[in-house]
């Protein structure tokens, strides 16, 4: 990993850890229960995209 790379990856840690906390066992959470986890992370508004969330930053470009 970069270390410019670390600093993105701690960010979507502490997204992820909004969740669920740090131990949790992953093998015990349904893809459906991700799923939704992964949509509403996918919809939050960010400051670095002015407000936008990241799908509708995905959305423009594709």
């Amino acid at each position: 990993m970069r270390f410019i790379e670390k600093g993105d990856n701690n960010n979507i840690n502490r997204l992820i850890r909004r969740f669920w906390k740090k131990g949790t066992d992953f093998n015990t959470i349904s893809d459906s229960e991700v799923l939704e986890v992964q949509n509403k992370i996918n919809n939050m508004q960010r400051e670095i995209f002015n407000c936008k969330s990241s799908l509708e930053i995905y959305q423009k470009y594709i």
